[in-house]
C-alpha cells in the first residue's frame, strides 16, 4: 500500500510544483521505512521530482542518515538523488559532502557511484 501511494504521489508532484512540495515531509519520512522497497521507491520518486523541490536541513538529515544503510542499492540511488537535489543552504551543500566523505570511508565500494 505505500508503495502505490509514494506512486500516486510521483505522479501527482511531477505535474505540480507546489504539490511536490507539499509531499516532500511524507517522502522523506519514507526513507525511514523498515521496507528496504518502499525507502527505494520514495528515493526514486524523489528522483523524479527534483526539479521541483529543494530541501530543508531538516529534511536533508534525514536523507544524508540513509547512507548509512546496508544495502548497497539504497546507496547508489541516494547518491544519484543527492547529484540533482537542490538544497536549501550552502552549509547543506557542505554537511552532504562531508558525508558523502564519510560514506566513501565505509563503504569504499561506494566509490563509482559517488564520484
Amino acid at each position: 500500500v505505500r508503495i502505490a501511494a509514494v506512486e500516486a504521489l510521483c505522479m501527482l508532484a511531477q505535474s505540480s510544483p507546489s504539490f511536490a512540495e507539499k509531499c516532500l515531509d511524507f517522502l522523506v519520512d519514507m526513507f525511514n521505512d523498515e521496507i528496504e522497497e518502499v525507502r527505494l521507491q520514495s528515493i526514486h520518486t524523489m528522483r523524479k521530482i527534483s526539479n521541483n523541490i529543494t530541501l530543508r536541513e531538516d529534511q536533508l538529515d534525514t536523507v544524508l542518515g540513509v547512507l548509512e544503510d546496508s544495502s548497497r542499492d539504497i546507496r547508489e540511488a541516494l547518491h544519484e538523488l543527492l547529484c540533482c537535489t537542490n538544497v536549501s543552504t550552502k552549509e547543506g551543500i557542505h554537511l552532504a559532502l562531508v558525508e558523502l566523505l564519510k560514506n566513501l570511508t565505509k563503504y569504499p565500494t561506494d566509490r563509482d557511484s559517488i564520484w
